[in-house]
Parts: structure tokens; C-alpha cells; sequence
């Protein structure tokens, strides 16, 4: 700066700093700037008004919502002062009768110089107020205000408690009167959840008020929210509070009425429960969690499931709660453990293998016949048995040797056998039991030897291979498993001797192994659909030049067999079509070759490049004389 006479530069100023405007301050940088006109709000809000607005007044307005969204401050102070906001809830948890929908704009209503088309068009304005009203006031409750939000607890008595005996009722709530309820105490879970669980827990027999109104599912997305403690703050807290409420008995209570969507809500909350602890890095410390697997909780599902008075949906849905404890106790329990070391799904589940085994059994007598698309099915195998065989799939997924010995001694293999080899169309039961195979086959040799000589495995498998119905194109759909099966017996006669002395004195297995089998891996190994189109192809190695040019030949005489020698679009006799292609429909650019001496100045050129081709050669080269 010294050397070139320049002042040196000051000191840089601060860095600029991007703040976040609110919505108030946005909305007063358009007003003052007059690009945005003053709201139908504000103007009934104003001091210059005729009168003061009612409250049904402003809830008639379009932007309300968004007006409550930016912080209107005269809105907001408007809505709470006195008891506006407990009317905004009174309108959320009460349908409103016809006379507290009247506006004072609908006073001349049955005046005679309005006419039928206008008194129609109020009438059908009042109808629809019944449901715009509850909503406005839940947006405008959970429009993230603080001044409303600190209101709801705050005033004497409190507003939450208002909220709450909306579940006081006997009778099935109202659907929008459930939706807006649970959402906004949800709002509440999430922005206030000290106030809102003290508010919970002050509430005497709240939680059985909430296990009866399940079936509403805003009340039991509400209920599931409060049960997951990585969704809200409450943590521990809260599990505490359900568990000493006892919430997984009603909800097992429940499970045994009559209400079948009832059922359904239940079991979902009771499968989200364990599926949260299953995931939560200390489940030992839920309480919910270990009430609902605890010894009575377990056996009174399987007594549930097991009763033949109960209802199928009861049965059904106590299946799904059992699977799903069955399913999360898989990896935590090891091959060696007793019964007595086991999770109580899995102990109670050996306790019952007898009655179990009974329920998969086929009641020929009781179940009227299914007819369907591939024959009649008499009687159907029905959803309660093939949950049942998934539940013994998930037992035996643990691959315990205790739990496998009971399956095989309480006859649960060989029923799902039967079942098996019975329903020979049904893939979801062959996916089940072939997966309960495979798990055995990969425990003891003991237990693998047990499915040869307890369930005659093999003998069965032949059996059913060497049917006349299965040869040809019109197999049974079980017939791909079996093929899966016996390729994997194969592989396993290799290694365990009794697996191999068992298949060795089967007539009937080698029968079906060398002939059926044999013929299903081949058709297996080969293409799909069949033989490959470059089946009859030599390779290009094996071709000599003639046969080449023969297979060429071939190939272009065949292209033009295929299509008659004068096709193309001048064919068609439609003179339409002959306009669409006619050339001189187009406009073309290029050189006009008519014009006089077109193409003149490349000619001197052109024989300039000649001349210097006769002195120096194509080549560009010089000629010379090779004497010289």
C-alpha cells in the first residue's frame, strides 16, 4: 500500500448472518410494504368494527388456519382470553346441534323474499359446519402456539381433562370426534409430554377407558405411541405407569370377546409390543414386554388358541401373538437348552404339543367341502391349521433338541405330514412344512434319522413321486418341493450313515431315485421352457466355409419368405395415405442443380488439382525418372 500510493483497506466487517423470520414478522414486512391487503380477520378484529365478532364467526373464515399458523397476535389474543379455547374444544369432543350452527348471516333465512334455491344452499352450509368446525379447531390447537398450547394446562380446571373424558363414553366413539382427539393429545405427547402424562396418570381406570375404545384406530395409534418409548419422551416412565395399570391383561381380555376388529386392534398392540422390545437394546426393563411373555400371559394364549368354543377370530389373532413371541425368542435360545431353561412360548408350547397335534388333524365331519379351480377339497384346510403349522415352523426354526424331540414324540411331524402330502395344491403349507424339514436337517444326526424312521420320510416322497398323476406335464404343485427334498436327503445320506442305510433298504426310494428323480434334476439342469433354439446349432468352430455359407443362405432365404417381395407403403391403395407420404408435401433445403452454372467455381479448382496430380503424382510426391 506504501509502494503504490493505495490506502490500505479497513477492517472487514462481521459476517453476515441468515436469520430465520417468523411467520409474524413475514407477514408485517408485507403489510408495511403494502404488497399484501389486510386479512377478513383482521378486519373483524379491528378496533373501527361495528361489533365485536363471535366465535363462529372467525371459524367461518377461509384463513383462519393460516392466520393462527403465522401468529396473528390479535387472533391468538382473541381466542384466549375467557373460555374460547374451552369452546374450541367443547366443538372438537360434542357434535353441534342445528340451532348452535346458526350465523347471524342466516337469520333471513325463512324470510319470503329469499328464495328455495338460497334457504337450500344455508341449510346445506350448516350441515357442512358440523364437520369444517372440529376441524379448524384441532389445526388451530396443534398449530404449534405456545400461547395456546401453555392454555391447555394452565387453565382452571385444565383443558386436557375436558379432552380425556371424551373416553369416558360407553358407547363406540364417533370416528372424526376419535380422529381429532387422539391427534391432538399425540401433539401434546410430543411437544408437552410432562403435562400431558401427569395429566394420564391423574385419571383413574383411564387405561381400561382406552383398551375399550381400541377398536377406534386413532385411539390405538394413540396407545401404541405411549407403549413405544423411542417415540416420545416419557420413556420408562410411562411403561411403568401401563404396567401397573395392567394394560397386557385387559388387552388378553379383550382378546376373548366377540368383536372380531376388537381382535384385531389388540393383537396388533400386543405384536408392536414385542416387537419394540425385541428391538430395544434393554428389553429386560419392559415392563410390558415381560408381563406379556410371562407364565400366565403365555398360557392363557394357548389355552385361547386351543379352545374350540372360542371364536376362529380369537384363536386366529392369539396364533399371531404367539408366533411373534415364538419368532423373537428364535435367536436367544440354544440347541442344548432344557424345556425347563426356556422362554414360556416355547416351554407351554411342548406342554400343549398333544393339543396341538390334535387341532391339525382333519375333521372330516365338521368342515362342509370347498369347491375350487383344481377340484373340490373336502374339507378345506382353513386359516386356524395353517397358522398352527407356521407356529411349529418358528418352534422348530429355533432348532432346540428339546423342542424337536417333543414334535416328533407328541406326533406334530407326522400330522404336518399328512397335511403336507394332503393338500397337494396348497404352496403356502408346502413352504411351511418343507422349511420345518430343512431345519431338522440341519440338527442331530439323531433327529435326521427320526424324519426316516418316525415319519418315513423317504417312503412317502416316493410314493408320491411314482403316482401316475405326476408324470408328464400335469404334476401336482407339490411336486417341485419334493424334488428340493430329495436332492437334499441325497446330500445328507452322504454324510450321516443312518440317513443312508435308511434310503438303501427302500425298494421304493431307489425305484423313484433312479427313474422320477432322475429325470426332474435333469429337466431341472436343462433351459427354461424346454430345448434351447441353439440346440440344433453347430458351433462356429465345427462349421467349415461351405457349411457356413449354406447356414447363411438358409438364414437370408428364410428372412425373405417372410415378407412378400413388394411390400412397402406405396402398396396401399389409400389415396390418404399416398398424400401423408407425398414428396412434394415436404419443403427440402438444398442446392438448386437447375440453376445456370451451378457448380462453375469448383471447376477451376478441380483442374488445378489435377495439374498438381500430373507434376507431383497421386501420392503427392514428386515424379522422377528412375534413369535419372
Amino acid at each position: 500500500s506504501r509502494l503504490s500510493g493505495v490506502p490500505a483497506p479497513g477492517p472487514l466487517p462481521p459476517p453476515c448472518r441468515l436469520q430465520r423470520l417468523s411467520p409474524a414478522t413475514t407477514m408485517s414486512f408485507w403489510q408495511t410494504y403494502g404488497l399484501n391487503t389486510e386479512s377478513e380477520i383482521d378486519k373483524l378484529l379491528s378496533p373501527d368494527a361495528e361489533s365485536p365478532p363471535t366465535l363462529l364467526q372467525l371459524l367461518e373464515e377461509e384463513d383462519i388456519i393460516q392466520e393462527t399458523k403465522s401468529q396473528n397476535s390479535k387472533l391468538i389474543t382473541f381466542l384466549c382470553e375467557g373460555d374460547r379455547l374451552r369452546e374450541l374444544i367443547e366443538y372438537m369432543v360434542r357434535p353441534l346441534s342445528d340451532d348452535e350452527l346458526v350465523l347471524p348471516s342466516d337469520e333471513d333465512e325463512d324470510a319470503d323474499e329469499v328464495g328455495p334455491q338460497i334457504v337450500a344452499s344455508r341449510k346445506r352450509k350448516r350441515s357442512q359446519r358440523k364437520f369444517r368446525y372440529p376441524f379448524v379447531c384441532c389445526q388451530i390447537f396443534v398449530s404449534d402456539v405456545s400461547a395456546i398450547t401453555d392454555q391447555i394446562f394452565e387453565s382452571e380446571p385444565p383443558l386436557v381433562e375436558k379432552l380425556l373424558t371424551v373416553f369416558d363414553a360407553e358407547d363406540t366413539l364417533h370416528p372424526l370426534v376419535a380422529s381429532y382427539v387422539s391427534r391432538l393429545l399425540s401433539y401434546l405427547l410430543s411437544s408437552r409430554p410432562s403435562g400431558l402424562f401427569d395429566a394420564l396418570r391423574a385419571r383413574d381406570g383411564l387405561i381400561a377407558k382406552l383398551v375399550r375404545h381400541l377398536e377406534s384406530s386413532p385411539v390405538l395409534e394413540f396407545v401404541t405411541r405411549i407403549t413405544r418409548t423411542e417415540d416420545n419422551a416419557l420413556g420408562e416412565d410411562a411403561i411403568e405407569w401401563l404396567t401397573e395399570g395392567r394394560l397386557v391383561p385387559l388387552l388378553l381380555d379383550a382378546l376373548k370377546g366377540d368383536s372380531e376388529l376388537a381382535h384385531d386392534c389388540v393383537s396388533s398392540l400386543l405384536r408392536d409390543i414385542i416387537q419394540s422390545a425385541a428391538h430395544s437394546s434393554d428389553s429386560g426393563h419392559d415392563g410390558l414386554f415381560q408381563a406379556l411373555q410371562g407364565e400366565e400371559s403365555v398360557k392363557l394364549l394357548y389355552a385361547l388358541m386351543l379352545d374350540e368354543s372360542a371364536c376362529s377370530s380369537s384363536r386366529q389373532h392369539a396364533i399371531s401373538v404367539l408366533q411373534q413371541l415364538v419368532s423373537s425368542a428364535i435367536t436367544a435360545v440354544q440347541r442344548s437348552a432344557e424345556v425347563a431353561e426356556l422362554p414360556q412360548a416355547l416351554s407351554q408350547f411342548v406342554a400343549n404339543r398333544q393339543g396341538i397335534a390334535a387341532m391339525l388333524k382333519v375333521a372330516e365331519d365338521k368342515e362342509a367341502p370347498l369347491e375350487t379351480t383344481f377340484g373340490t377339497l373336502s374339507p378345506p384346510l382353513g386359516l386356524l391349521r395353517m397358522q398352527v403349522v407356521e407356529l411349529v415352523r418358528l418352534a422348530v426354526d429355533t432348532k432346540n433338541d428339546a423342542v424337536i424331540t417333543n414334535v416328533f414324540d407328541g406326533g406334530v411331524f407326522n400330522v404336518c405330514l399328512d397335511l403336507f402330502f394332503r393338500y397337494v395344491w396348497n404352496n403356502v403349507l408346502h413352504q411351511s412344512v418343507a422349511s420345518i424339514i430343512m431345519s431338522i436337517l440341519e440338527c442331530t444326526s439323531e433327529q435326521k434319522a427320526r424324519l426316516f424312521t418316525d415319519g418315513r420320510l423317504h417312503e412317502r416322497i416316493a410314493e408320491e413321486g411314482l403316482h401316475e398323476e405326476n408324470k408328464g406335464t400335469g404334476r401336482h404343485g407339490i411336486m417341485g418341493y419334493l424334488t428340493r427334498l430329495s436332492v437334499a436327503i441325497e446330500a445328507e445320506a452322504v454324510n450321516v450313515s443312518e440317513v443312508q442305510k435308511a434310503l438303501g433298504a427302500s425298494e421304493r426310494w431307489g425305484a423313484y431315485a433312479t427313474t422320477d428323480l432322475e429325470e426332474s434334476k435333469k429337466r431341472e439342469r436343462g433351459p427354461e421352457g424346454g430345448q434351447s433354439s441353439n440346440d440344433d446349432l453347430s458351433s462356429d468352430e465345427d462349421l467349415d466355409d461351405d457349411d457356413e455359407e449354406e447356414s447363411v443362405r438358409a438364414l437370408v432365404q428364410n428372412f425373405h419368405l417372410d415378407f412378400p417381395e413388394d411390400f412397402g407403403i406405396i402398396d396401399f391403395d389409400d389415396h390418404e395415405t399416398d398424400e401423408i407420404f407425398d414428396a412434394s408435401m415436404y419443403v427440402t433445403a438444398g442446392f438448386n442443380t437447375d440453376e445456370p452454372n451451378f457448380g462453375k467455381e469448383f471447376e477451376s479448382e478441380s483442374d488445378e488439382e489435377e495439374e498438381e496430380d500430373d507434376e507431383y503424382g497421386s501420392d503427392g510426391y514428386e515424379e522422377y525418372d528412375e534413369d535419372e
